[in-house]
């Protein structure tokens, strides 16, 4: 790349595409800004990143984490062979890019969705990776609140979280108990 100085510079090896970035960002935007607005915004990627934008997500989420961390806004700036452009960063925006960054260095698929969104049960299913019918059973048996409209079932964002937060400590409670009891079956002579 060469600098407008007429310097040849390198670029910095945890540079993440800016093209993605921007989309990560204009996503994190528009999660905080339009907290009324019923909305869902989604990768528009079918597939996880490829290796290459593991690796830059990566070095872009270590880059961000004490902002993350202590909760502090930041300028971000944003240089490509055209254009350089410095953005002001909320807290509450760095958090949600950094959130990002790291599922995506995990390869994983991002979803962002509104608390106060409410998800249909497609939608549902794909944010717990169950299965419909699975979901259906479980809003029949009001393991998780919904709403009808008409025929749909709604369920909010938030429900679903405090559903999944709850299966969660159930796991790690059954770990945890798995764990104790390998350890004083140590005790007892197996190995």
């Amino acid at each position: 790349m060469l600098h407008p100085c007429g310097v040849d510079k390198k670029p910095h090896p945890h540079r993440f595409h800016l093209q993605r970035l921007l989309h990560l960002l204009h996503m994190a935007s528009t999660l905080i800004g339009e907290r009324e607005q019923m909305m869902t915004i989604r990768s528009t990627r079918s597939s996880p990143p490829d290796p290459a934008e593991r690796r830059a997500a990566k070095g872009a989420a270590g880059a961000l984490e004490r902002y993350a961390t202590n909760h502090r806004g930041a300028n971000l700036r944003l240089v490509d062979d055209a254009n350089e452009e410095t953005l002001e960063l909320p807290p509450a925006a760095i958090f949600v890019l950094h959130q990002v960054l790291l599922a995506t260095a995990a390869g994983r698929r991002v979803t962002v969705v509104q608390e106060s969104q409410e998800l249909s049960s497609h939608q549902a299913a794909e944010v717990l990776n169950i299965s419909r019918p699975f979901l259906i059973k479980l809003l029949d048996q009001g393991a998780i609140p919904y709403r009808r409209v008409g025929r749909h079932r709604r369920i909010r964002a938030d429900d679903l979280a405090a559903y999944k937060a709850g299966i969660d400590r159930e796991r790690e409670a059954v770990l945890a108990a798995l764990v104790k009891d390998a350890q004083e079956q140590e005790g007892d002579g197996y190995p």
